[in-house]
């Protein structure tokens, strides 16, 4: 097969960003030829929504964020389970594993991330190592008859698939993580304390300071090894990070950035003249970290995909502020949320802490010149929208003067910023 098609619009990818792309695209050109290609079997899902599907708590149908019909409904072309094999872009076409040529006016990539594994490691392969990415992955995992788990890693996927496991019914769950604390991109030590008692609280153990070494197991996984220890399971949850797919990018001579994801500008196009990218494939520039970095979050990705579909689509040609890194997730039914700049990054700088150590519960503010350049909660999420709202004006706080220190749960909403910070104890006034 050979045959040209022609399309005014192709968006390689069906997740988030490729859907709100060619959706946006069409709500401003109801007459664009729009296509949706995508390597996998169904129509656009909530990656996030996935751990609640493998613990019970929502049902397979709720996964997913538009059917077939929907894209039927707006005149949008979808194409499941085909592959792009490469690209020509000074042709301005496109060839799939089925040997169909496919020509563009314009390009979007959205190709999205996969989980990094560790092929060389052995034991590996065998049946019984899980990855959570897909609504396939999340099958798998759900169907699984497994009663002790490991699991790997302590991001997103490492803490809420752990969470997940136990809630489904696995009766051991042994989380693993190689570094220090629990995920230190993001969370300080304290942080990870809280979050370690509410992980072993709902009945998973923590392992932190440990690497796996390699998976046991003869026709499938019996257990795991550390540098410390022997672990039995019958079940290795894979949570050590993403990375994001370039191939067809990389083949296509577009220029990648210094973390590996497509380089683009403030208005997703790439180095390659009419071609752009949305997604956990793109290094968007950070409005927090101010600079270009992985921001694989699905908020980003929305951002990304309406703006960009709405300025292929003859809207207005906006630029995208920037991506925002605020990490939330679940451990059982305790939020732990991040934003910003942990102090351990901050090391060897000036900078000021205010933490609020509960009971049950936890609060920290990171600030330098006045400004808050960081926070985590544990278990609370009491003020993080006032102070997320705060970092993105960028501009200075003051601490409010002569107000006592109450032990009662300070009530932000009926106070000011600077008031709600006064009640946080400074431990560690560094500027």
């Amino acid at each position: 097969m050979n045959t040209r098609a022609c399309y005014d619009l192709i968006v390689v990818g069906g997740g988030i960003a490729g859907y709100h792309t060619a959706f946006s695209a069409r709500d401003a050109d109801p007459g664009m030829k729009i296509l949706v290609i995508s390597a996998e079997t169904t129509p656009t899902y909530s990656a996030p929504s996935l751990p609640d599907y493998v613990s019970g708590h929502i049902p397979r149908e709720k996964v997913f964020v538009a059917r077939e019909e929907e894209f039927e409904a707006q005149r949008i072309e979808l194409r499941l389970n085909q592959r792009v094999t490469s690209a020509d872009p000074e042709a301005k076409t496109l060839t799939t594993e089925k040997g169909e040529v496919l020509a563009y006016r314009r390009l979007v990539l959205a190709t999205g991330s996969v989980p990094i594994q560790l092929r060389r490691m052995p034991g590996t392969s065998l049946p019984g190592n899980h990855v959570l990415r897909t609504v396939a992955d999340a099958e798998a995992l759900a169907s699984a008859p497994a009663k002790r788990a490991v699991v790997v890693g302590t991001g997103a996927i490492g803490l809420e698939g752990a969470s997940a496991l136990r809630e489904r019914g696995v009766e051991e769950v042994t989380l693993v993580e190689a570094l220090e604390w629990i995920n230190p991109k993001c969370f300080d030590r304290r942080a990870s304390d809280y979050m370690t008692a509410e992980l072993e609280r709902i009945g998973v153990r923590v392992l932190l300071g440990e690497g796996i070494v390699s998976v046991e197991g003869n026709d499938r996984v019996s257990g795991v090894r550390t540098a410390k220890r022997a672990i039995p399971c019958d079940l290795v949850l894979w949570g050590i990070g993403m990375r994001p797919v370039v191939d067809l990018a990389v083949s296509m001579g577009a220029a990648l950035g210094e973390h590996g994801g497509i380089r683009i500008d403030a208005q997703m196009r790439t180095s390659l003249p009419d071609v752009y990218a949305v997604g956990d494939c793109t290094e968007p520039y950070d409005l927090f970290y101010r600079k270009n970095m992985p921001n694989m979050l699905w908020r980003t990705a929305t951002e990304q995909g309406m703006l960009l579909g709405s300025l292929l689509g003859g809207g207005q040609a906006e630029d995208y502020e920037g991506a925002k890194l605020l990490f939330l997730t679940y451990v059982g039914d305790a939020p732990a949320c991040a934003c910003g700049y942990p102090e351990s990054a901050l090391k060897g700088q000036r900078y000021t802490v205010l933490e609020d150590c509960g009971p049950g519960s936890y609060r920290k503010v990171l600030l330098q010149r006045r400004r808050i350049v960081g926070f985590q909660m544990v278990n609370t999420l009491e003020g993080a929208n006032e102070l997320y709202a705060q970092m993105l004006k960028g501009e200075p706080v003051e601490l409010a003067a002569g107000l006592e220190r109450d032990p009662v749960r300070f009530p932000l909403k009926s106070v000011a910023l600077s008031a709600y910070l006064a009640r946080m104890e400074r431990v560690r006034p560094t500027e």
